[in-house]
């Protein structure tokens, strides 16, 4: 059985920086770079369509069916649908002005929280990377992915595919067990 990529635990706040340091450069606050990097995760969807299989397979023993239905699919709807949206979504919202107020423009302005982490678990090792990182992306945040290490083949897969699709200074994979975990946590 193959083994998990390891990220070495020393290195963890050597790439926590960079991608805080990806963040702060502001360009995730730019509606074309979250437009690009959301295109990025669903040609890598469509492009790896049969190694993310495979290595669903390989994890959980999950059928073509099975795979389709309950990792890539709603994946990659969800992705088309972040990019439609993107837009409206990052649009300033008009609120209700009160009497202090009434002669100002007054509005909500969606921002960014800055760098996010996302877990995964073992069960659904695809699917809940890929969905909390759009939602991540099309938020305009930078984020940290540590797959889980029990699902080997999905994790090593994000290993090698997140740097070839995405922005390596504002999206990064770590990979490991609890020590990754714990470290990444710390920072």
């Amino acid at each position: 059985a193959a083994a998990v990529i390891e990220t070495p635990v020393a290195n963890i706040p050597e790439i926590v920086l960079k991608v805080r340091d990806g963040f702060n450069s502001r360009k995730t606050l730019d509606k074309a770079f979250r437009t690009e990097q959301l295109r990025g995760l669903l040609r890598m969807m469509q492009e790896c369509r049969d190694r993310i299989g495979q290595a669903l397979k390989t994890d959980l023993d999950k059928c073509g069916m099975e795979i389709f239905m309950t990792e890539c699919n709603h994946c990659e709807v969800e992705v088309g649908n972040a990019i439609k949206h993107l837009g409206q979504w990052m649009a300033p919202e008009g609120v209700t002005k009160g009497l202090v107020n009434m002669m100002n423009s007054v509005f909500v302005e969606p921002e960014p929280y800055g760098v996010v982490l996302v877990i995964a678990p073992w069960n659904y090792p695809f699917s809940l990377v890929v969905l909390p990182l759009i939602g991540a992306i099309a938020a305009g945040n930078a984020c940290i992915i540590k797959p889980s290490e029990l699902s080997v083949a999905t994790s090593n897969l994000f290993c090698e595919l997140i740097p070839q699709y995405l922005d390596q200074d504002c999206y990064s994979v770590i990979s490991g067990g609890v020590d990754v975990s714990q470290a990444v946590l710390r920072e």
